[in-house]
């Protein structure tokens, strides 16, 4: 649900022994932390020290940094298998191909998402399978093929009864809601995202509450409704700042900059944008500055200010990757 920067995720080498690169991470853990506990040989232990290695994943997914939350969701996984929790291992999948599908590898991230799929099927546990599903369908989303995305959230919804959990009805919903206006179907997208609001407000999901509001934002624009889109635009920057999602706070920066823009209020798309773009380079989201720097240039061209245009335009090119021939 997170609105994420493309970045590249550092692939290691299949030949690097499993154990030097888990040591190697939990160097990094041990240096990072003053007081990190110790590992007992008890499977209580050792599956809360999966859960504390999954919370550093989830703390460095929310700040954008997608290498080094990869590296501690392995090293979750890691614990996992060793006392075969396959619960464990198969959210910790989950949590990998969303970490890669934010970094923009979509091959990888099905990788983990079906895997994750084939063990929550073989558990015939429907909490699984509603999240295995909802991520398989977000991949095919992220791919263009929406048909493909609410077959799996169809899928997906088969399992919410028995599943019982609120939390990732909603992020269902918001999916279903973003896939309808993929396809332009306002008025379904609208219904499904008011239903994910009304279940993130009453758990007080803030980062989830940003997204629906983000979302929300979106089609709204799409609908030149604009006051009602910079409403939501800057709700979902009130949530995100409160939750300290580095990454949300630049996406809805960007969106208000674009909508500001949209509806000619110029000063404050200049602004919003140059906000955004500080974000964005400050936690290093190369991708979405590109974004950013070439809806600056369009601004200042729009607004004749063909001197910022060039200096935006100078810097998106020095972020450009080199042609090959």
């Amino acid at each position: 649900m997170i609105r994420p920067g493309k970045q590249t995720i550092t692939r290691r080498d299949p030949g690097t022994p499993r154990g030097i690169m888990l040591a190697c991470a939990a160097a990094l853990l041990l240096s990072s932390c003053s007081s990190a506990p110790d590992v007992s040989d008890t499977v209580t232990d050792i599956r809360d020290q999966a859960a504390e290695y999954a919370d550093y994943g989830n703390r460095y997914y929310v700040r954008g940094n997608y290498d080094r939350a990869a590296e501690f969701f392995e090293l979750a996984l890691h614990e996992n298998t060793l006392i075969d929790n396959e619960p464990g291992i198969c959210q910790t999948y989950n949590s990998l191909g969303k970490t890669y599908l934010a970094a923009g590898d979509t091959t990888t991230a099905l990788d983990s998402f079906e895997t994750a799929y084939r063990i929550a099927t073989r558990l015939g546990n429907d909490l699984l399978l509603l999240q295995c599903a909802t991520h398989l369908g977000e991949a095919a989303l992220r791919q263009g093929d929406t048909e493909g995305a609410l077959d799996q959230f169809a899928r997906a919804l088969t399992h919410a009864d028995a599943a019982d959990s609120p939390r990732d009805l909603a992020v269902l919903y918001h999916d279903i809601g973003t896939a309808h206006s993929r396809r332009e179907e306002y008025e379904e997208a609208e219904h499904y995202l008011l239903l994910a609001m009304e279940i993130n407000d009453e758990l007080r999901k803030l980062p989830e509450l940003a997204s629906n509001h983000y979302m929300l934002a979106s089609i709204y624009s799409r609908q030149d409704r604009l006051d009602d889109a910079l409403e939501q635009a800057d709700l979902a920057l009130t949530y995100d700042k409160q939750v300290e999602n580095s990454v949300g706070i630049a996406a809805d920066l960007r969106a208000l900059g674009v909508i500001s823009q949209k509806a000619e209020r110029y000063d404050d798309a200049v602004v919003y944008l140059r906000r955004a773009l500080r974000v964005a380079a400050a936690v290093g989201l190369v991708h979405d500055a590109q974004i950013i720097l070439e809806a600056l240039v369009d601004l200042s061209n729009e607004i004749g200010d063909t001197s910022s245009a060039s200096a935006y335009q100078e810097q998106l090119d020095a972020l450009m990757p080199e042609s090959t021939e």
